[in-house]
C-alpha cells in the first residue's frame, strides 16, 4: 500500500510525521503545498528537514485563479494516471479543501485519513460528519 500526504502547514506536518511514524509506513510521498508567503514555505521546509521526512515533493500554487484551477486539474490528472490501479490511501489534511474533494471523487475506492491540527475540528463535525454530508 502507498501513502501519499498532503501539507500546507507545519503542525500538519507533524500530524502526518506521527501518523507515518505510528503506524510503521515507509512507502508514502509528502506534497507540500506551497503558499503565496515565503516564510510559510521556508517553515514547511525547516520542519520537514528536523522532522526528516523523506519524499517530498512540491505544489506551487499559482497566484491567478483561473491558471491555478487549471494547474489543479493537470495535477490531478497525473495522479489519477500515475496510481490508477494502486492500492492508496490519502492522508489529508484540510476538509474544506476544494482540491481534497476532488480527489475524493477521482479516487472514491481510496482510503481518506484526516490529519487535523485541531483548529476546525469539532465545527466540521458539527458541520459536515454528523450530517453524513
Amino acid at each position: 500500500m502507498k501513502y501519499l500526504a498532503f501539507a500546507g502547514s507545519p503542525n500538519q506536518l507533524i500530524g502526518i510525521k506521527e501518523f507515518l511514524y505510528k503506524n510503521d509506513i515507509k512507502n508514502y510521498e509528502i506534497y507540500l503545498q506551497l503558499s503565496k508567503h515565503k516564510r510559510v514555505n521556508i517553515q514547511l521546509e525547516k520542519t520537514a528537514k528536523i522532522l526528516k521526512l523523506n519524499n517530498i515533493k512540491r505544489i506551487k500554487r499559482n497566484k491567478i485563479t483561473i491558471i491555478r484551477a487549471i494547474e489543479t486539474i493537470i495535477f490531478l490528472l497525473k495522479i489519477l494516471i500515475k496510481y490508477k490501479k494502486k492500492d492508496l490511501t490519502f492522508i489529508i489534511s484540510n476538509f474544506l479543501d476544494t482540491f481534497f474533494h476532488l480527489l475524493r471523487t477521482l479516487f472514491n475506492y481510496s482510503k481518506f485519513i484526516l490529519i487535523d491540527d485541531g483548529f476546525a475540528t469539532f465545527w466540521i463535525y458539527k458541520k459536515y460528519l454528523y450530517k453524513k454530508k
